[in-house]
C-alpha cells in the first residue's frame, strides 16, 4: 500500500462481502476513484461505520482489479458520506479529532441544515421560514406570497419530503423543523446557459473554487429536478456560469474560509433572470461528477492531510 491512505466514510449499507456496492454507477463511481487516487500516491479505502474504531478501520473495501476487503486500516484522513444526524454528530466529533475529515463537522452541519443558508443569506433567497407545528405552519404561510408555496426537511436529502401546495392547502400534520418557502417560478429557464423551463443550477465548490457544473430539469409533470426523482442532467461549462452566481458562491464560501479544506455545492434556481440560492449539500453524489472532478477532488484530499 502508499503511505497515505484515504478513508471514504458510508453507512452501514454498504456491503460486506463480494464487492462494497449494489448499484453499477456506484461500483464503477469509486472503482475510478480508487484508480486516481493510486496514480496520485494515495490509497482509497472504502468502508462503513460500523467498522470504524480507535482510529481505524477494522476493515475496509480496496479496489486493485477487484474489490477485496484488508484489515486494520489507519486512514490519514476520511471523507465523510453518511447522513448527518443531531444522533451521529458526537461520532463525527469523535472521528474528526482522531483523524480528521476532509470537510470540518462545523462546516457540514451549517452546510446539511437548509437553514441556515438563508438565514445568512436572505437577499439572495426566496422567502424561507421554519415551522415546528401546524399553527407555526399557518403563520408562515401568510407571510408568503406566492400562490404556491414548498415545505421540505430542515436536514434532508436526494429531494426526499419536498412537497409542493397552493396556499389553501394546509397539511394537518407538521414535523418539527419543516422549512417553509416560497414557490421559485423557474419556468423561464437560464436563457444566458441555453436552458429552457424548470431547472436548479449546480456548482460544485472544493476550497472556494467552482470545479463543476451542472443543470439538472425535473421529469414531465414533476417539479423535482433531483436526478435520483427522475430528473435530466445536462452539463455546463464552468467558464460559462453567470457572473451574479459566481459572485454569490464567494460570498457563501467567504463563511467557510476558516476550514483548511472544503467541499460542496450550491444549488440555484433562476427567477426571470436572477439567481436564488436553494441550497448546499457538503456530501454531493459524486457518481454524477466528471473523471476531472475526481483529479480536483483528490487533489484536495492530499492537501487536507494533516
Amino acid at each position: 500500500m502508499n503511505s497515505k491512505i484515504f478513508g471514504i466514510l458510508f453507512g452501514n449499507f454498504i456491503n460486506d462481502k463480494n464487492k462494497p456496492f449494489n448499484e453499477k454507477k456506484l461500483d464503477n463511481c469509486f472503482k475510478e476513484i480508487t484508480l486516481i487516487g493510486r496514480k496520485k500516491g494515495m490509497d482509497i479505502v472504502i468502508a462503513k461505520t460500523a467498522w470504524y474504531n480507535n482510529q481505524k478501520f477494522i476493515k475496509a473495501w480496496i479496489y486493485n482489479k477487484r474489490w477485496k476487503i484488508i484489515k486494520d486500516v489507519y486512514p490519514n484522513l476520511i471523507l465523510n458520506k453518511y447522513d448527518y444526524t443531531k444522533k451521529t454528530k458526537k461520532f463525527r466529533d469523535i472521528i474528526h479529532k482522531e483523524i480528521g475529515f476532509l470537510n470540518h463537522p462545523n462546516m457540514e452541519v451549517m452546510s446539511v441544515d437548509k437553514f441556515f443558508l438563508h438565514k445568512k443569506f436572505p437577499h439572495y433567497s426566496p422567502k424561507t421560514l421554519l415551522a415546528h407545528n401546524r399553527k407555526q405552519l399557518i403563520e408562515s404561510i401568510k407571510k408568503i406570497k406566492t400562490k404556491k408555496y414548498v415545505i421540505k426537511p430542515r436536514y434532508g436529502w436526494a429531494g426526499i419530503g419536498i412537497k409542493f401546495f397552493d396556499k389553501d392547502n394546509i397539511p394537518k400534520k407538521v414535523k418539527k423543523d419543516t422549512i417553509v418557502q416560497e414557490f421559485v417560478d423557474a419556468s423561464d429557464g437560464i436563457k444566458s446557459m441555453n436552458i429552457k423551463g424548470n431547472h436548479d443550477f449546480r456548482v460544485l465548490v472544493i476550497n472556494g473554487k467552482i470545479k463543476e457544473t451542472y443543470v439538472r430539469q425535473p421529469k414531465k409533470d414533476s417539479l423535482l429536478s433531483n436526478v435520483a426523482q427522475g430528473g435530466k442532467l445536462i452539463r455546463k461549462k464552468v467558464e460559462d456560469i453567470p457572473g451574479d452566481v459566481v459572485k454569490i458562491v464567494k460570498e457563501v464560501d467567504n463563511e467557510f474560509k476558516e476550514y483548511k479544506s472544503r467541499l460542496y455545492t450550491i444549488d440555484f434556481m433562476f427567477r426571470k433572470g436572477k439567481p436564488l440560492l436553494i441550497e448546499m449539500n457538503s456530501s454531493p453524489s459524486l457518481y454524477l461528477s466528471t473523471k476531472k472532478f475526481y483529479k480536483d477532488m483528490i487533489s484536495a484530499m492530499q492537501r487536507g492531510l494533516r
